[in-house]
C-alpha cells in the first residue's frame, strides 16, 4: 500500500495547473475533473480531457486575482486506484488572501489520473486570512455567490 500511495502522490508532484500541457503524461486522455462549489456555480461541473481542465482552470484564475498554494493535510490510498486528500488552500479572492479546505478523491488507472472530485469547504472550512478590500459586503464565509463582488 505504500508503494501505490508513493506513486500516486509522486503522479500528482508532476501536475502544474499553470501549464497542463507539460505534464498531460500525468492524465488519461478520457480523464473527468468534477467540481461542485456552491460560491462559484458557473464553474460548477464536469470537463474532460487536459484541454477542458485547462479551460475550468483558465475560468478560475480569471474570476479571482488568482495565486493558489496547496497543502496536504492528509492522503489516504483506498485500494490500488483510489487516493482520498484534505488539502488547505490558500488563494487571493476579492482581494483578500484567504484559506480554505478541500476534500478530493483521485482515481488513477495505473500511474494516470482518470478521475478527480474537487469539493471546496465554501462556509466552516473558509477562513479570512487579510482583507486589502474596502467591500465588506462579503462575510466570514465571503457570502453566497461571492465571486459576482468581484471586481
Amino acid at each position: 500500500m505504500t508503494h501505490q500511495l508513493n506513486e500516486m502522490l509522486d503522479t500528482l508532484s508532476k501536475i502544474d495547473i499553470s501549464n497542463l500541457d507539460a505534464c498531460k503524461e500525468c492524465f488519461s486522455p478520457d480523464l473527468i475533473w468534477h467540481y461542485e462549489n456552491a460560491e462559484l456555480p458557473e464553474q460548477r461541473g464536469e470537463v474532460h480531457g487536459v484541454e477542458g481542465l485547462n479551460l475550468f482552470f483558465q475560468r478560475i484564475l480569471n474570476t479571482q486575482n488568482y495565486s493558489l498554494n496547496v497543502e496536504v493535510i492528509h492522503a489516504h490510498p483506498v485500494g490500488d486506484e483510489l487516493l482520498l486528500m484534505h488539502t488547505r488552500n490558500r488563494t487571493t479572492w476579492c482581494r483578500r488572501e484567504v484559506e480554505f479546505d478541500v476534500a478530493l478523491i483521485w482515481r488513477f488507472e495505473g500511474s494516470r489520473v482518470v478521475e478527480v472530485w474537487d469539493v471546496p469547504a465554501v462556509t466552516s472550512g473558509m477562513r479570512i486570512l487579510s482583507d486589502d478590500s474596502s467591500e465588506k459586503s462579503l462575510t466570514n464565509t465571503l457570502g453566497t455567490n461571492a465571486s459576482k463582488h468581484c471586481k
